[in-house]
């Protein structure tokens, strides 16, 4: 069964292949999708760090899982300011889990496994970063939360880690594929108030 009959009847032949490159992400995206909702508890440094692992692709698996389900609705239904802005989501949310896969801290915990370089410094370190890739944040979502609006500010609560932000995320990308420089920027005219939104809406 086609997922996006009214799509593929649409568009040209020459981009079929785009379409149906769009059905195998997403069909992938379901069949490896998992709850994210088990947070990690436990007082074990290393069985914490291995379950924050799990907990963190869980949580990608299904960000990535809407963003791309609603690519392909706004693809069928033809809501191209949709798949703008869903299309430049997933391009910020795959730099920054890029980012954080080849950060030193995870490779340097990586080496050290199952060697006597293995530490808690080591196990430390590489459990903050991945703490700041899932609860990272430039928000006072505490203050929101508790509705102290007057409170809010864009910076984190407490001892909630500050996020990488994604633009120094893209710009690693971008040193190994400048292409990329373009495509983002596309996406971000097609959403702005300019006259990328204005051509997809009224063009």
């Amino acid at each position: 069964m086609n997922e996006l009959p009214k799509a593929t009847a649409r568009v040209p032949q020459t981009h079929q292949p785009l379409l149906t490159e769009l059905i195998r992400v997403l069909q992938a995206l379901r069949k490896n999708t998992r709850d994210p909702s088990a947070f990690p508890t436990t007082n074990d440094p290393l069985a914490f760090y291995n379950r924050y692992i799990e907990f963190a692709i869980a949580l990608y698996l299904s960000k990535f899982r809407q963003l791309y389900e609603a690519l392909a609705t706004s693809v069928e239904a033809e809501q191209y300011l949709v798949y703008a802005a869903a299309g430049r989501a997933i391009i910020e949310n795959a730099a920054t889990l890029r980012y954080y896969s080849f950060h030193p801290d995870l490779f340097a915990l990586h080496a050290a496994w199952g060697t006597q370089r293995m530490n808690d410094e080591v196990l430390r370190s590489a459990t903050n970063t991945l703490d700041k890739l899932i609860r990272g944040n430039r928000f006072t979502w505490e203050a929101f939360i508790a509705h102290r609006f007057d409170d809010l500010a864009s910076s984190p609560d407490g001892n909630t880690p500050s996020q990488t932000k994604v633009g120094t995320c893209l710009d690693k990308w971008y040193k190994d594929h400048p292409a990329l420089r373009s495509l983002y920027a596309l996406f971000c005219d097609l959403v702005h108030p300019n006259l990328g939104v204005t051509s997809l809406l009224f063009g």
